[in-house]
């Protein structure tokens, strides 16, 4: 675990890598632009079910066929609380598809979008979450959302401002306020 003056000071370089953009409206959003929960590698496992197995804490069962979870043990980062059924799951897209969309994605093809909708290069831009709490956050950002679990939101803003830099991203000037204020807490 890093300690704090390193945590801050590789925080500091991220936030001042981020795209400072003055939050012109965008229109245009249609999430069925982002084409998301393909099977990419043709293993019968769509994205959704692929985070389900990564994010599991516990031993999971599949169908019969390995295509899809029946059930499992995972621990919601948002909220702290432990769920069993893959029905009471959401495979939160970080970065919320709109909010993508707002802050740049609207410039991307297609199958760009569908990459980003379906991106498994880490274990932070998809991650299966409470269903009820993905859909309380929607597309908000960290200046109209933070997890309830207070112990977890500054991790939140850190992997949010690493989705926002390594896709580029723009962030408003507000969203980096809170971003900054959330880990001086």
């Amino acid at each position: 675990m890093p300690n704090k003056k390193s945590f801050k000071k590789s925080f500091k370089l991220l936030i001042a890598s981020l795209i400072v953009a003055g939050g012109v409206a965008v229109t245009g959003y249609n999430r069925s632009d982002f084409v998301h929960w393909i099977d990419s590698d043709g293993d019968c496992q769509d994205t959704r079910t692929e985070v389900l197995i990564r994010d599991a804490d516990g031993p999971i069962t599949l169908d019969s066929k390995g295509c899809n979870v029946l059930s499992g043990i995972w621990i919601d980062p948002y909220t702290g609380e432990t769920f069993t059924n893959p029905k009471d799951i959401d495979i939160d897209h970080l970065v919320p598809l709109k909010n993508a969309f707002e802050s740049g994605a609207d410039k991307w093809t297609k199958d760009q979008r569908k990459y980003y909708a379906n991106y498994l290069g880490n274990n932070y831009h998809l991650l299966a979450v409470k269903a009820s709490e993905n859909r309380k956050k929607g597309a908000k950002g960290p200046e109209q959302y933070l997890p309830p679990k207070e112990d977890y939101q500054c991790e939140y803003v850190k992997l949010w401002s690493k989705v926002k830099n390594e896709w580029k991203l723009s962030v408003t000037s507000y969203e980096l306020q809170i971003i900054k204020l959330t880990c001086e807490k």
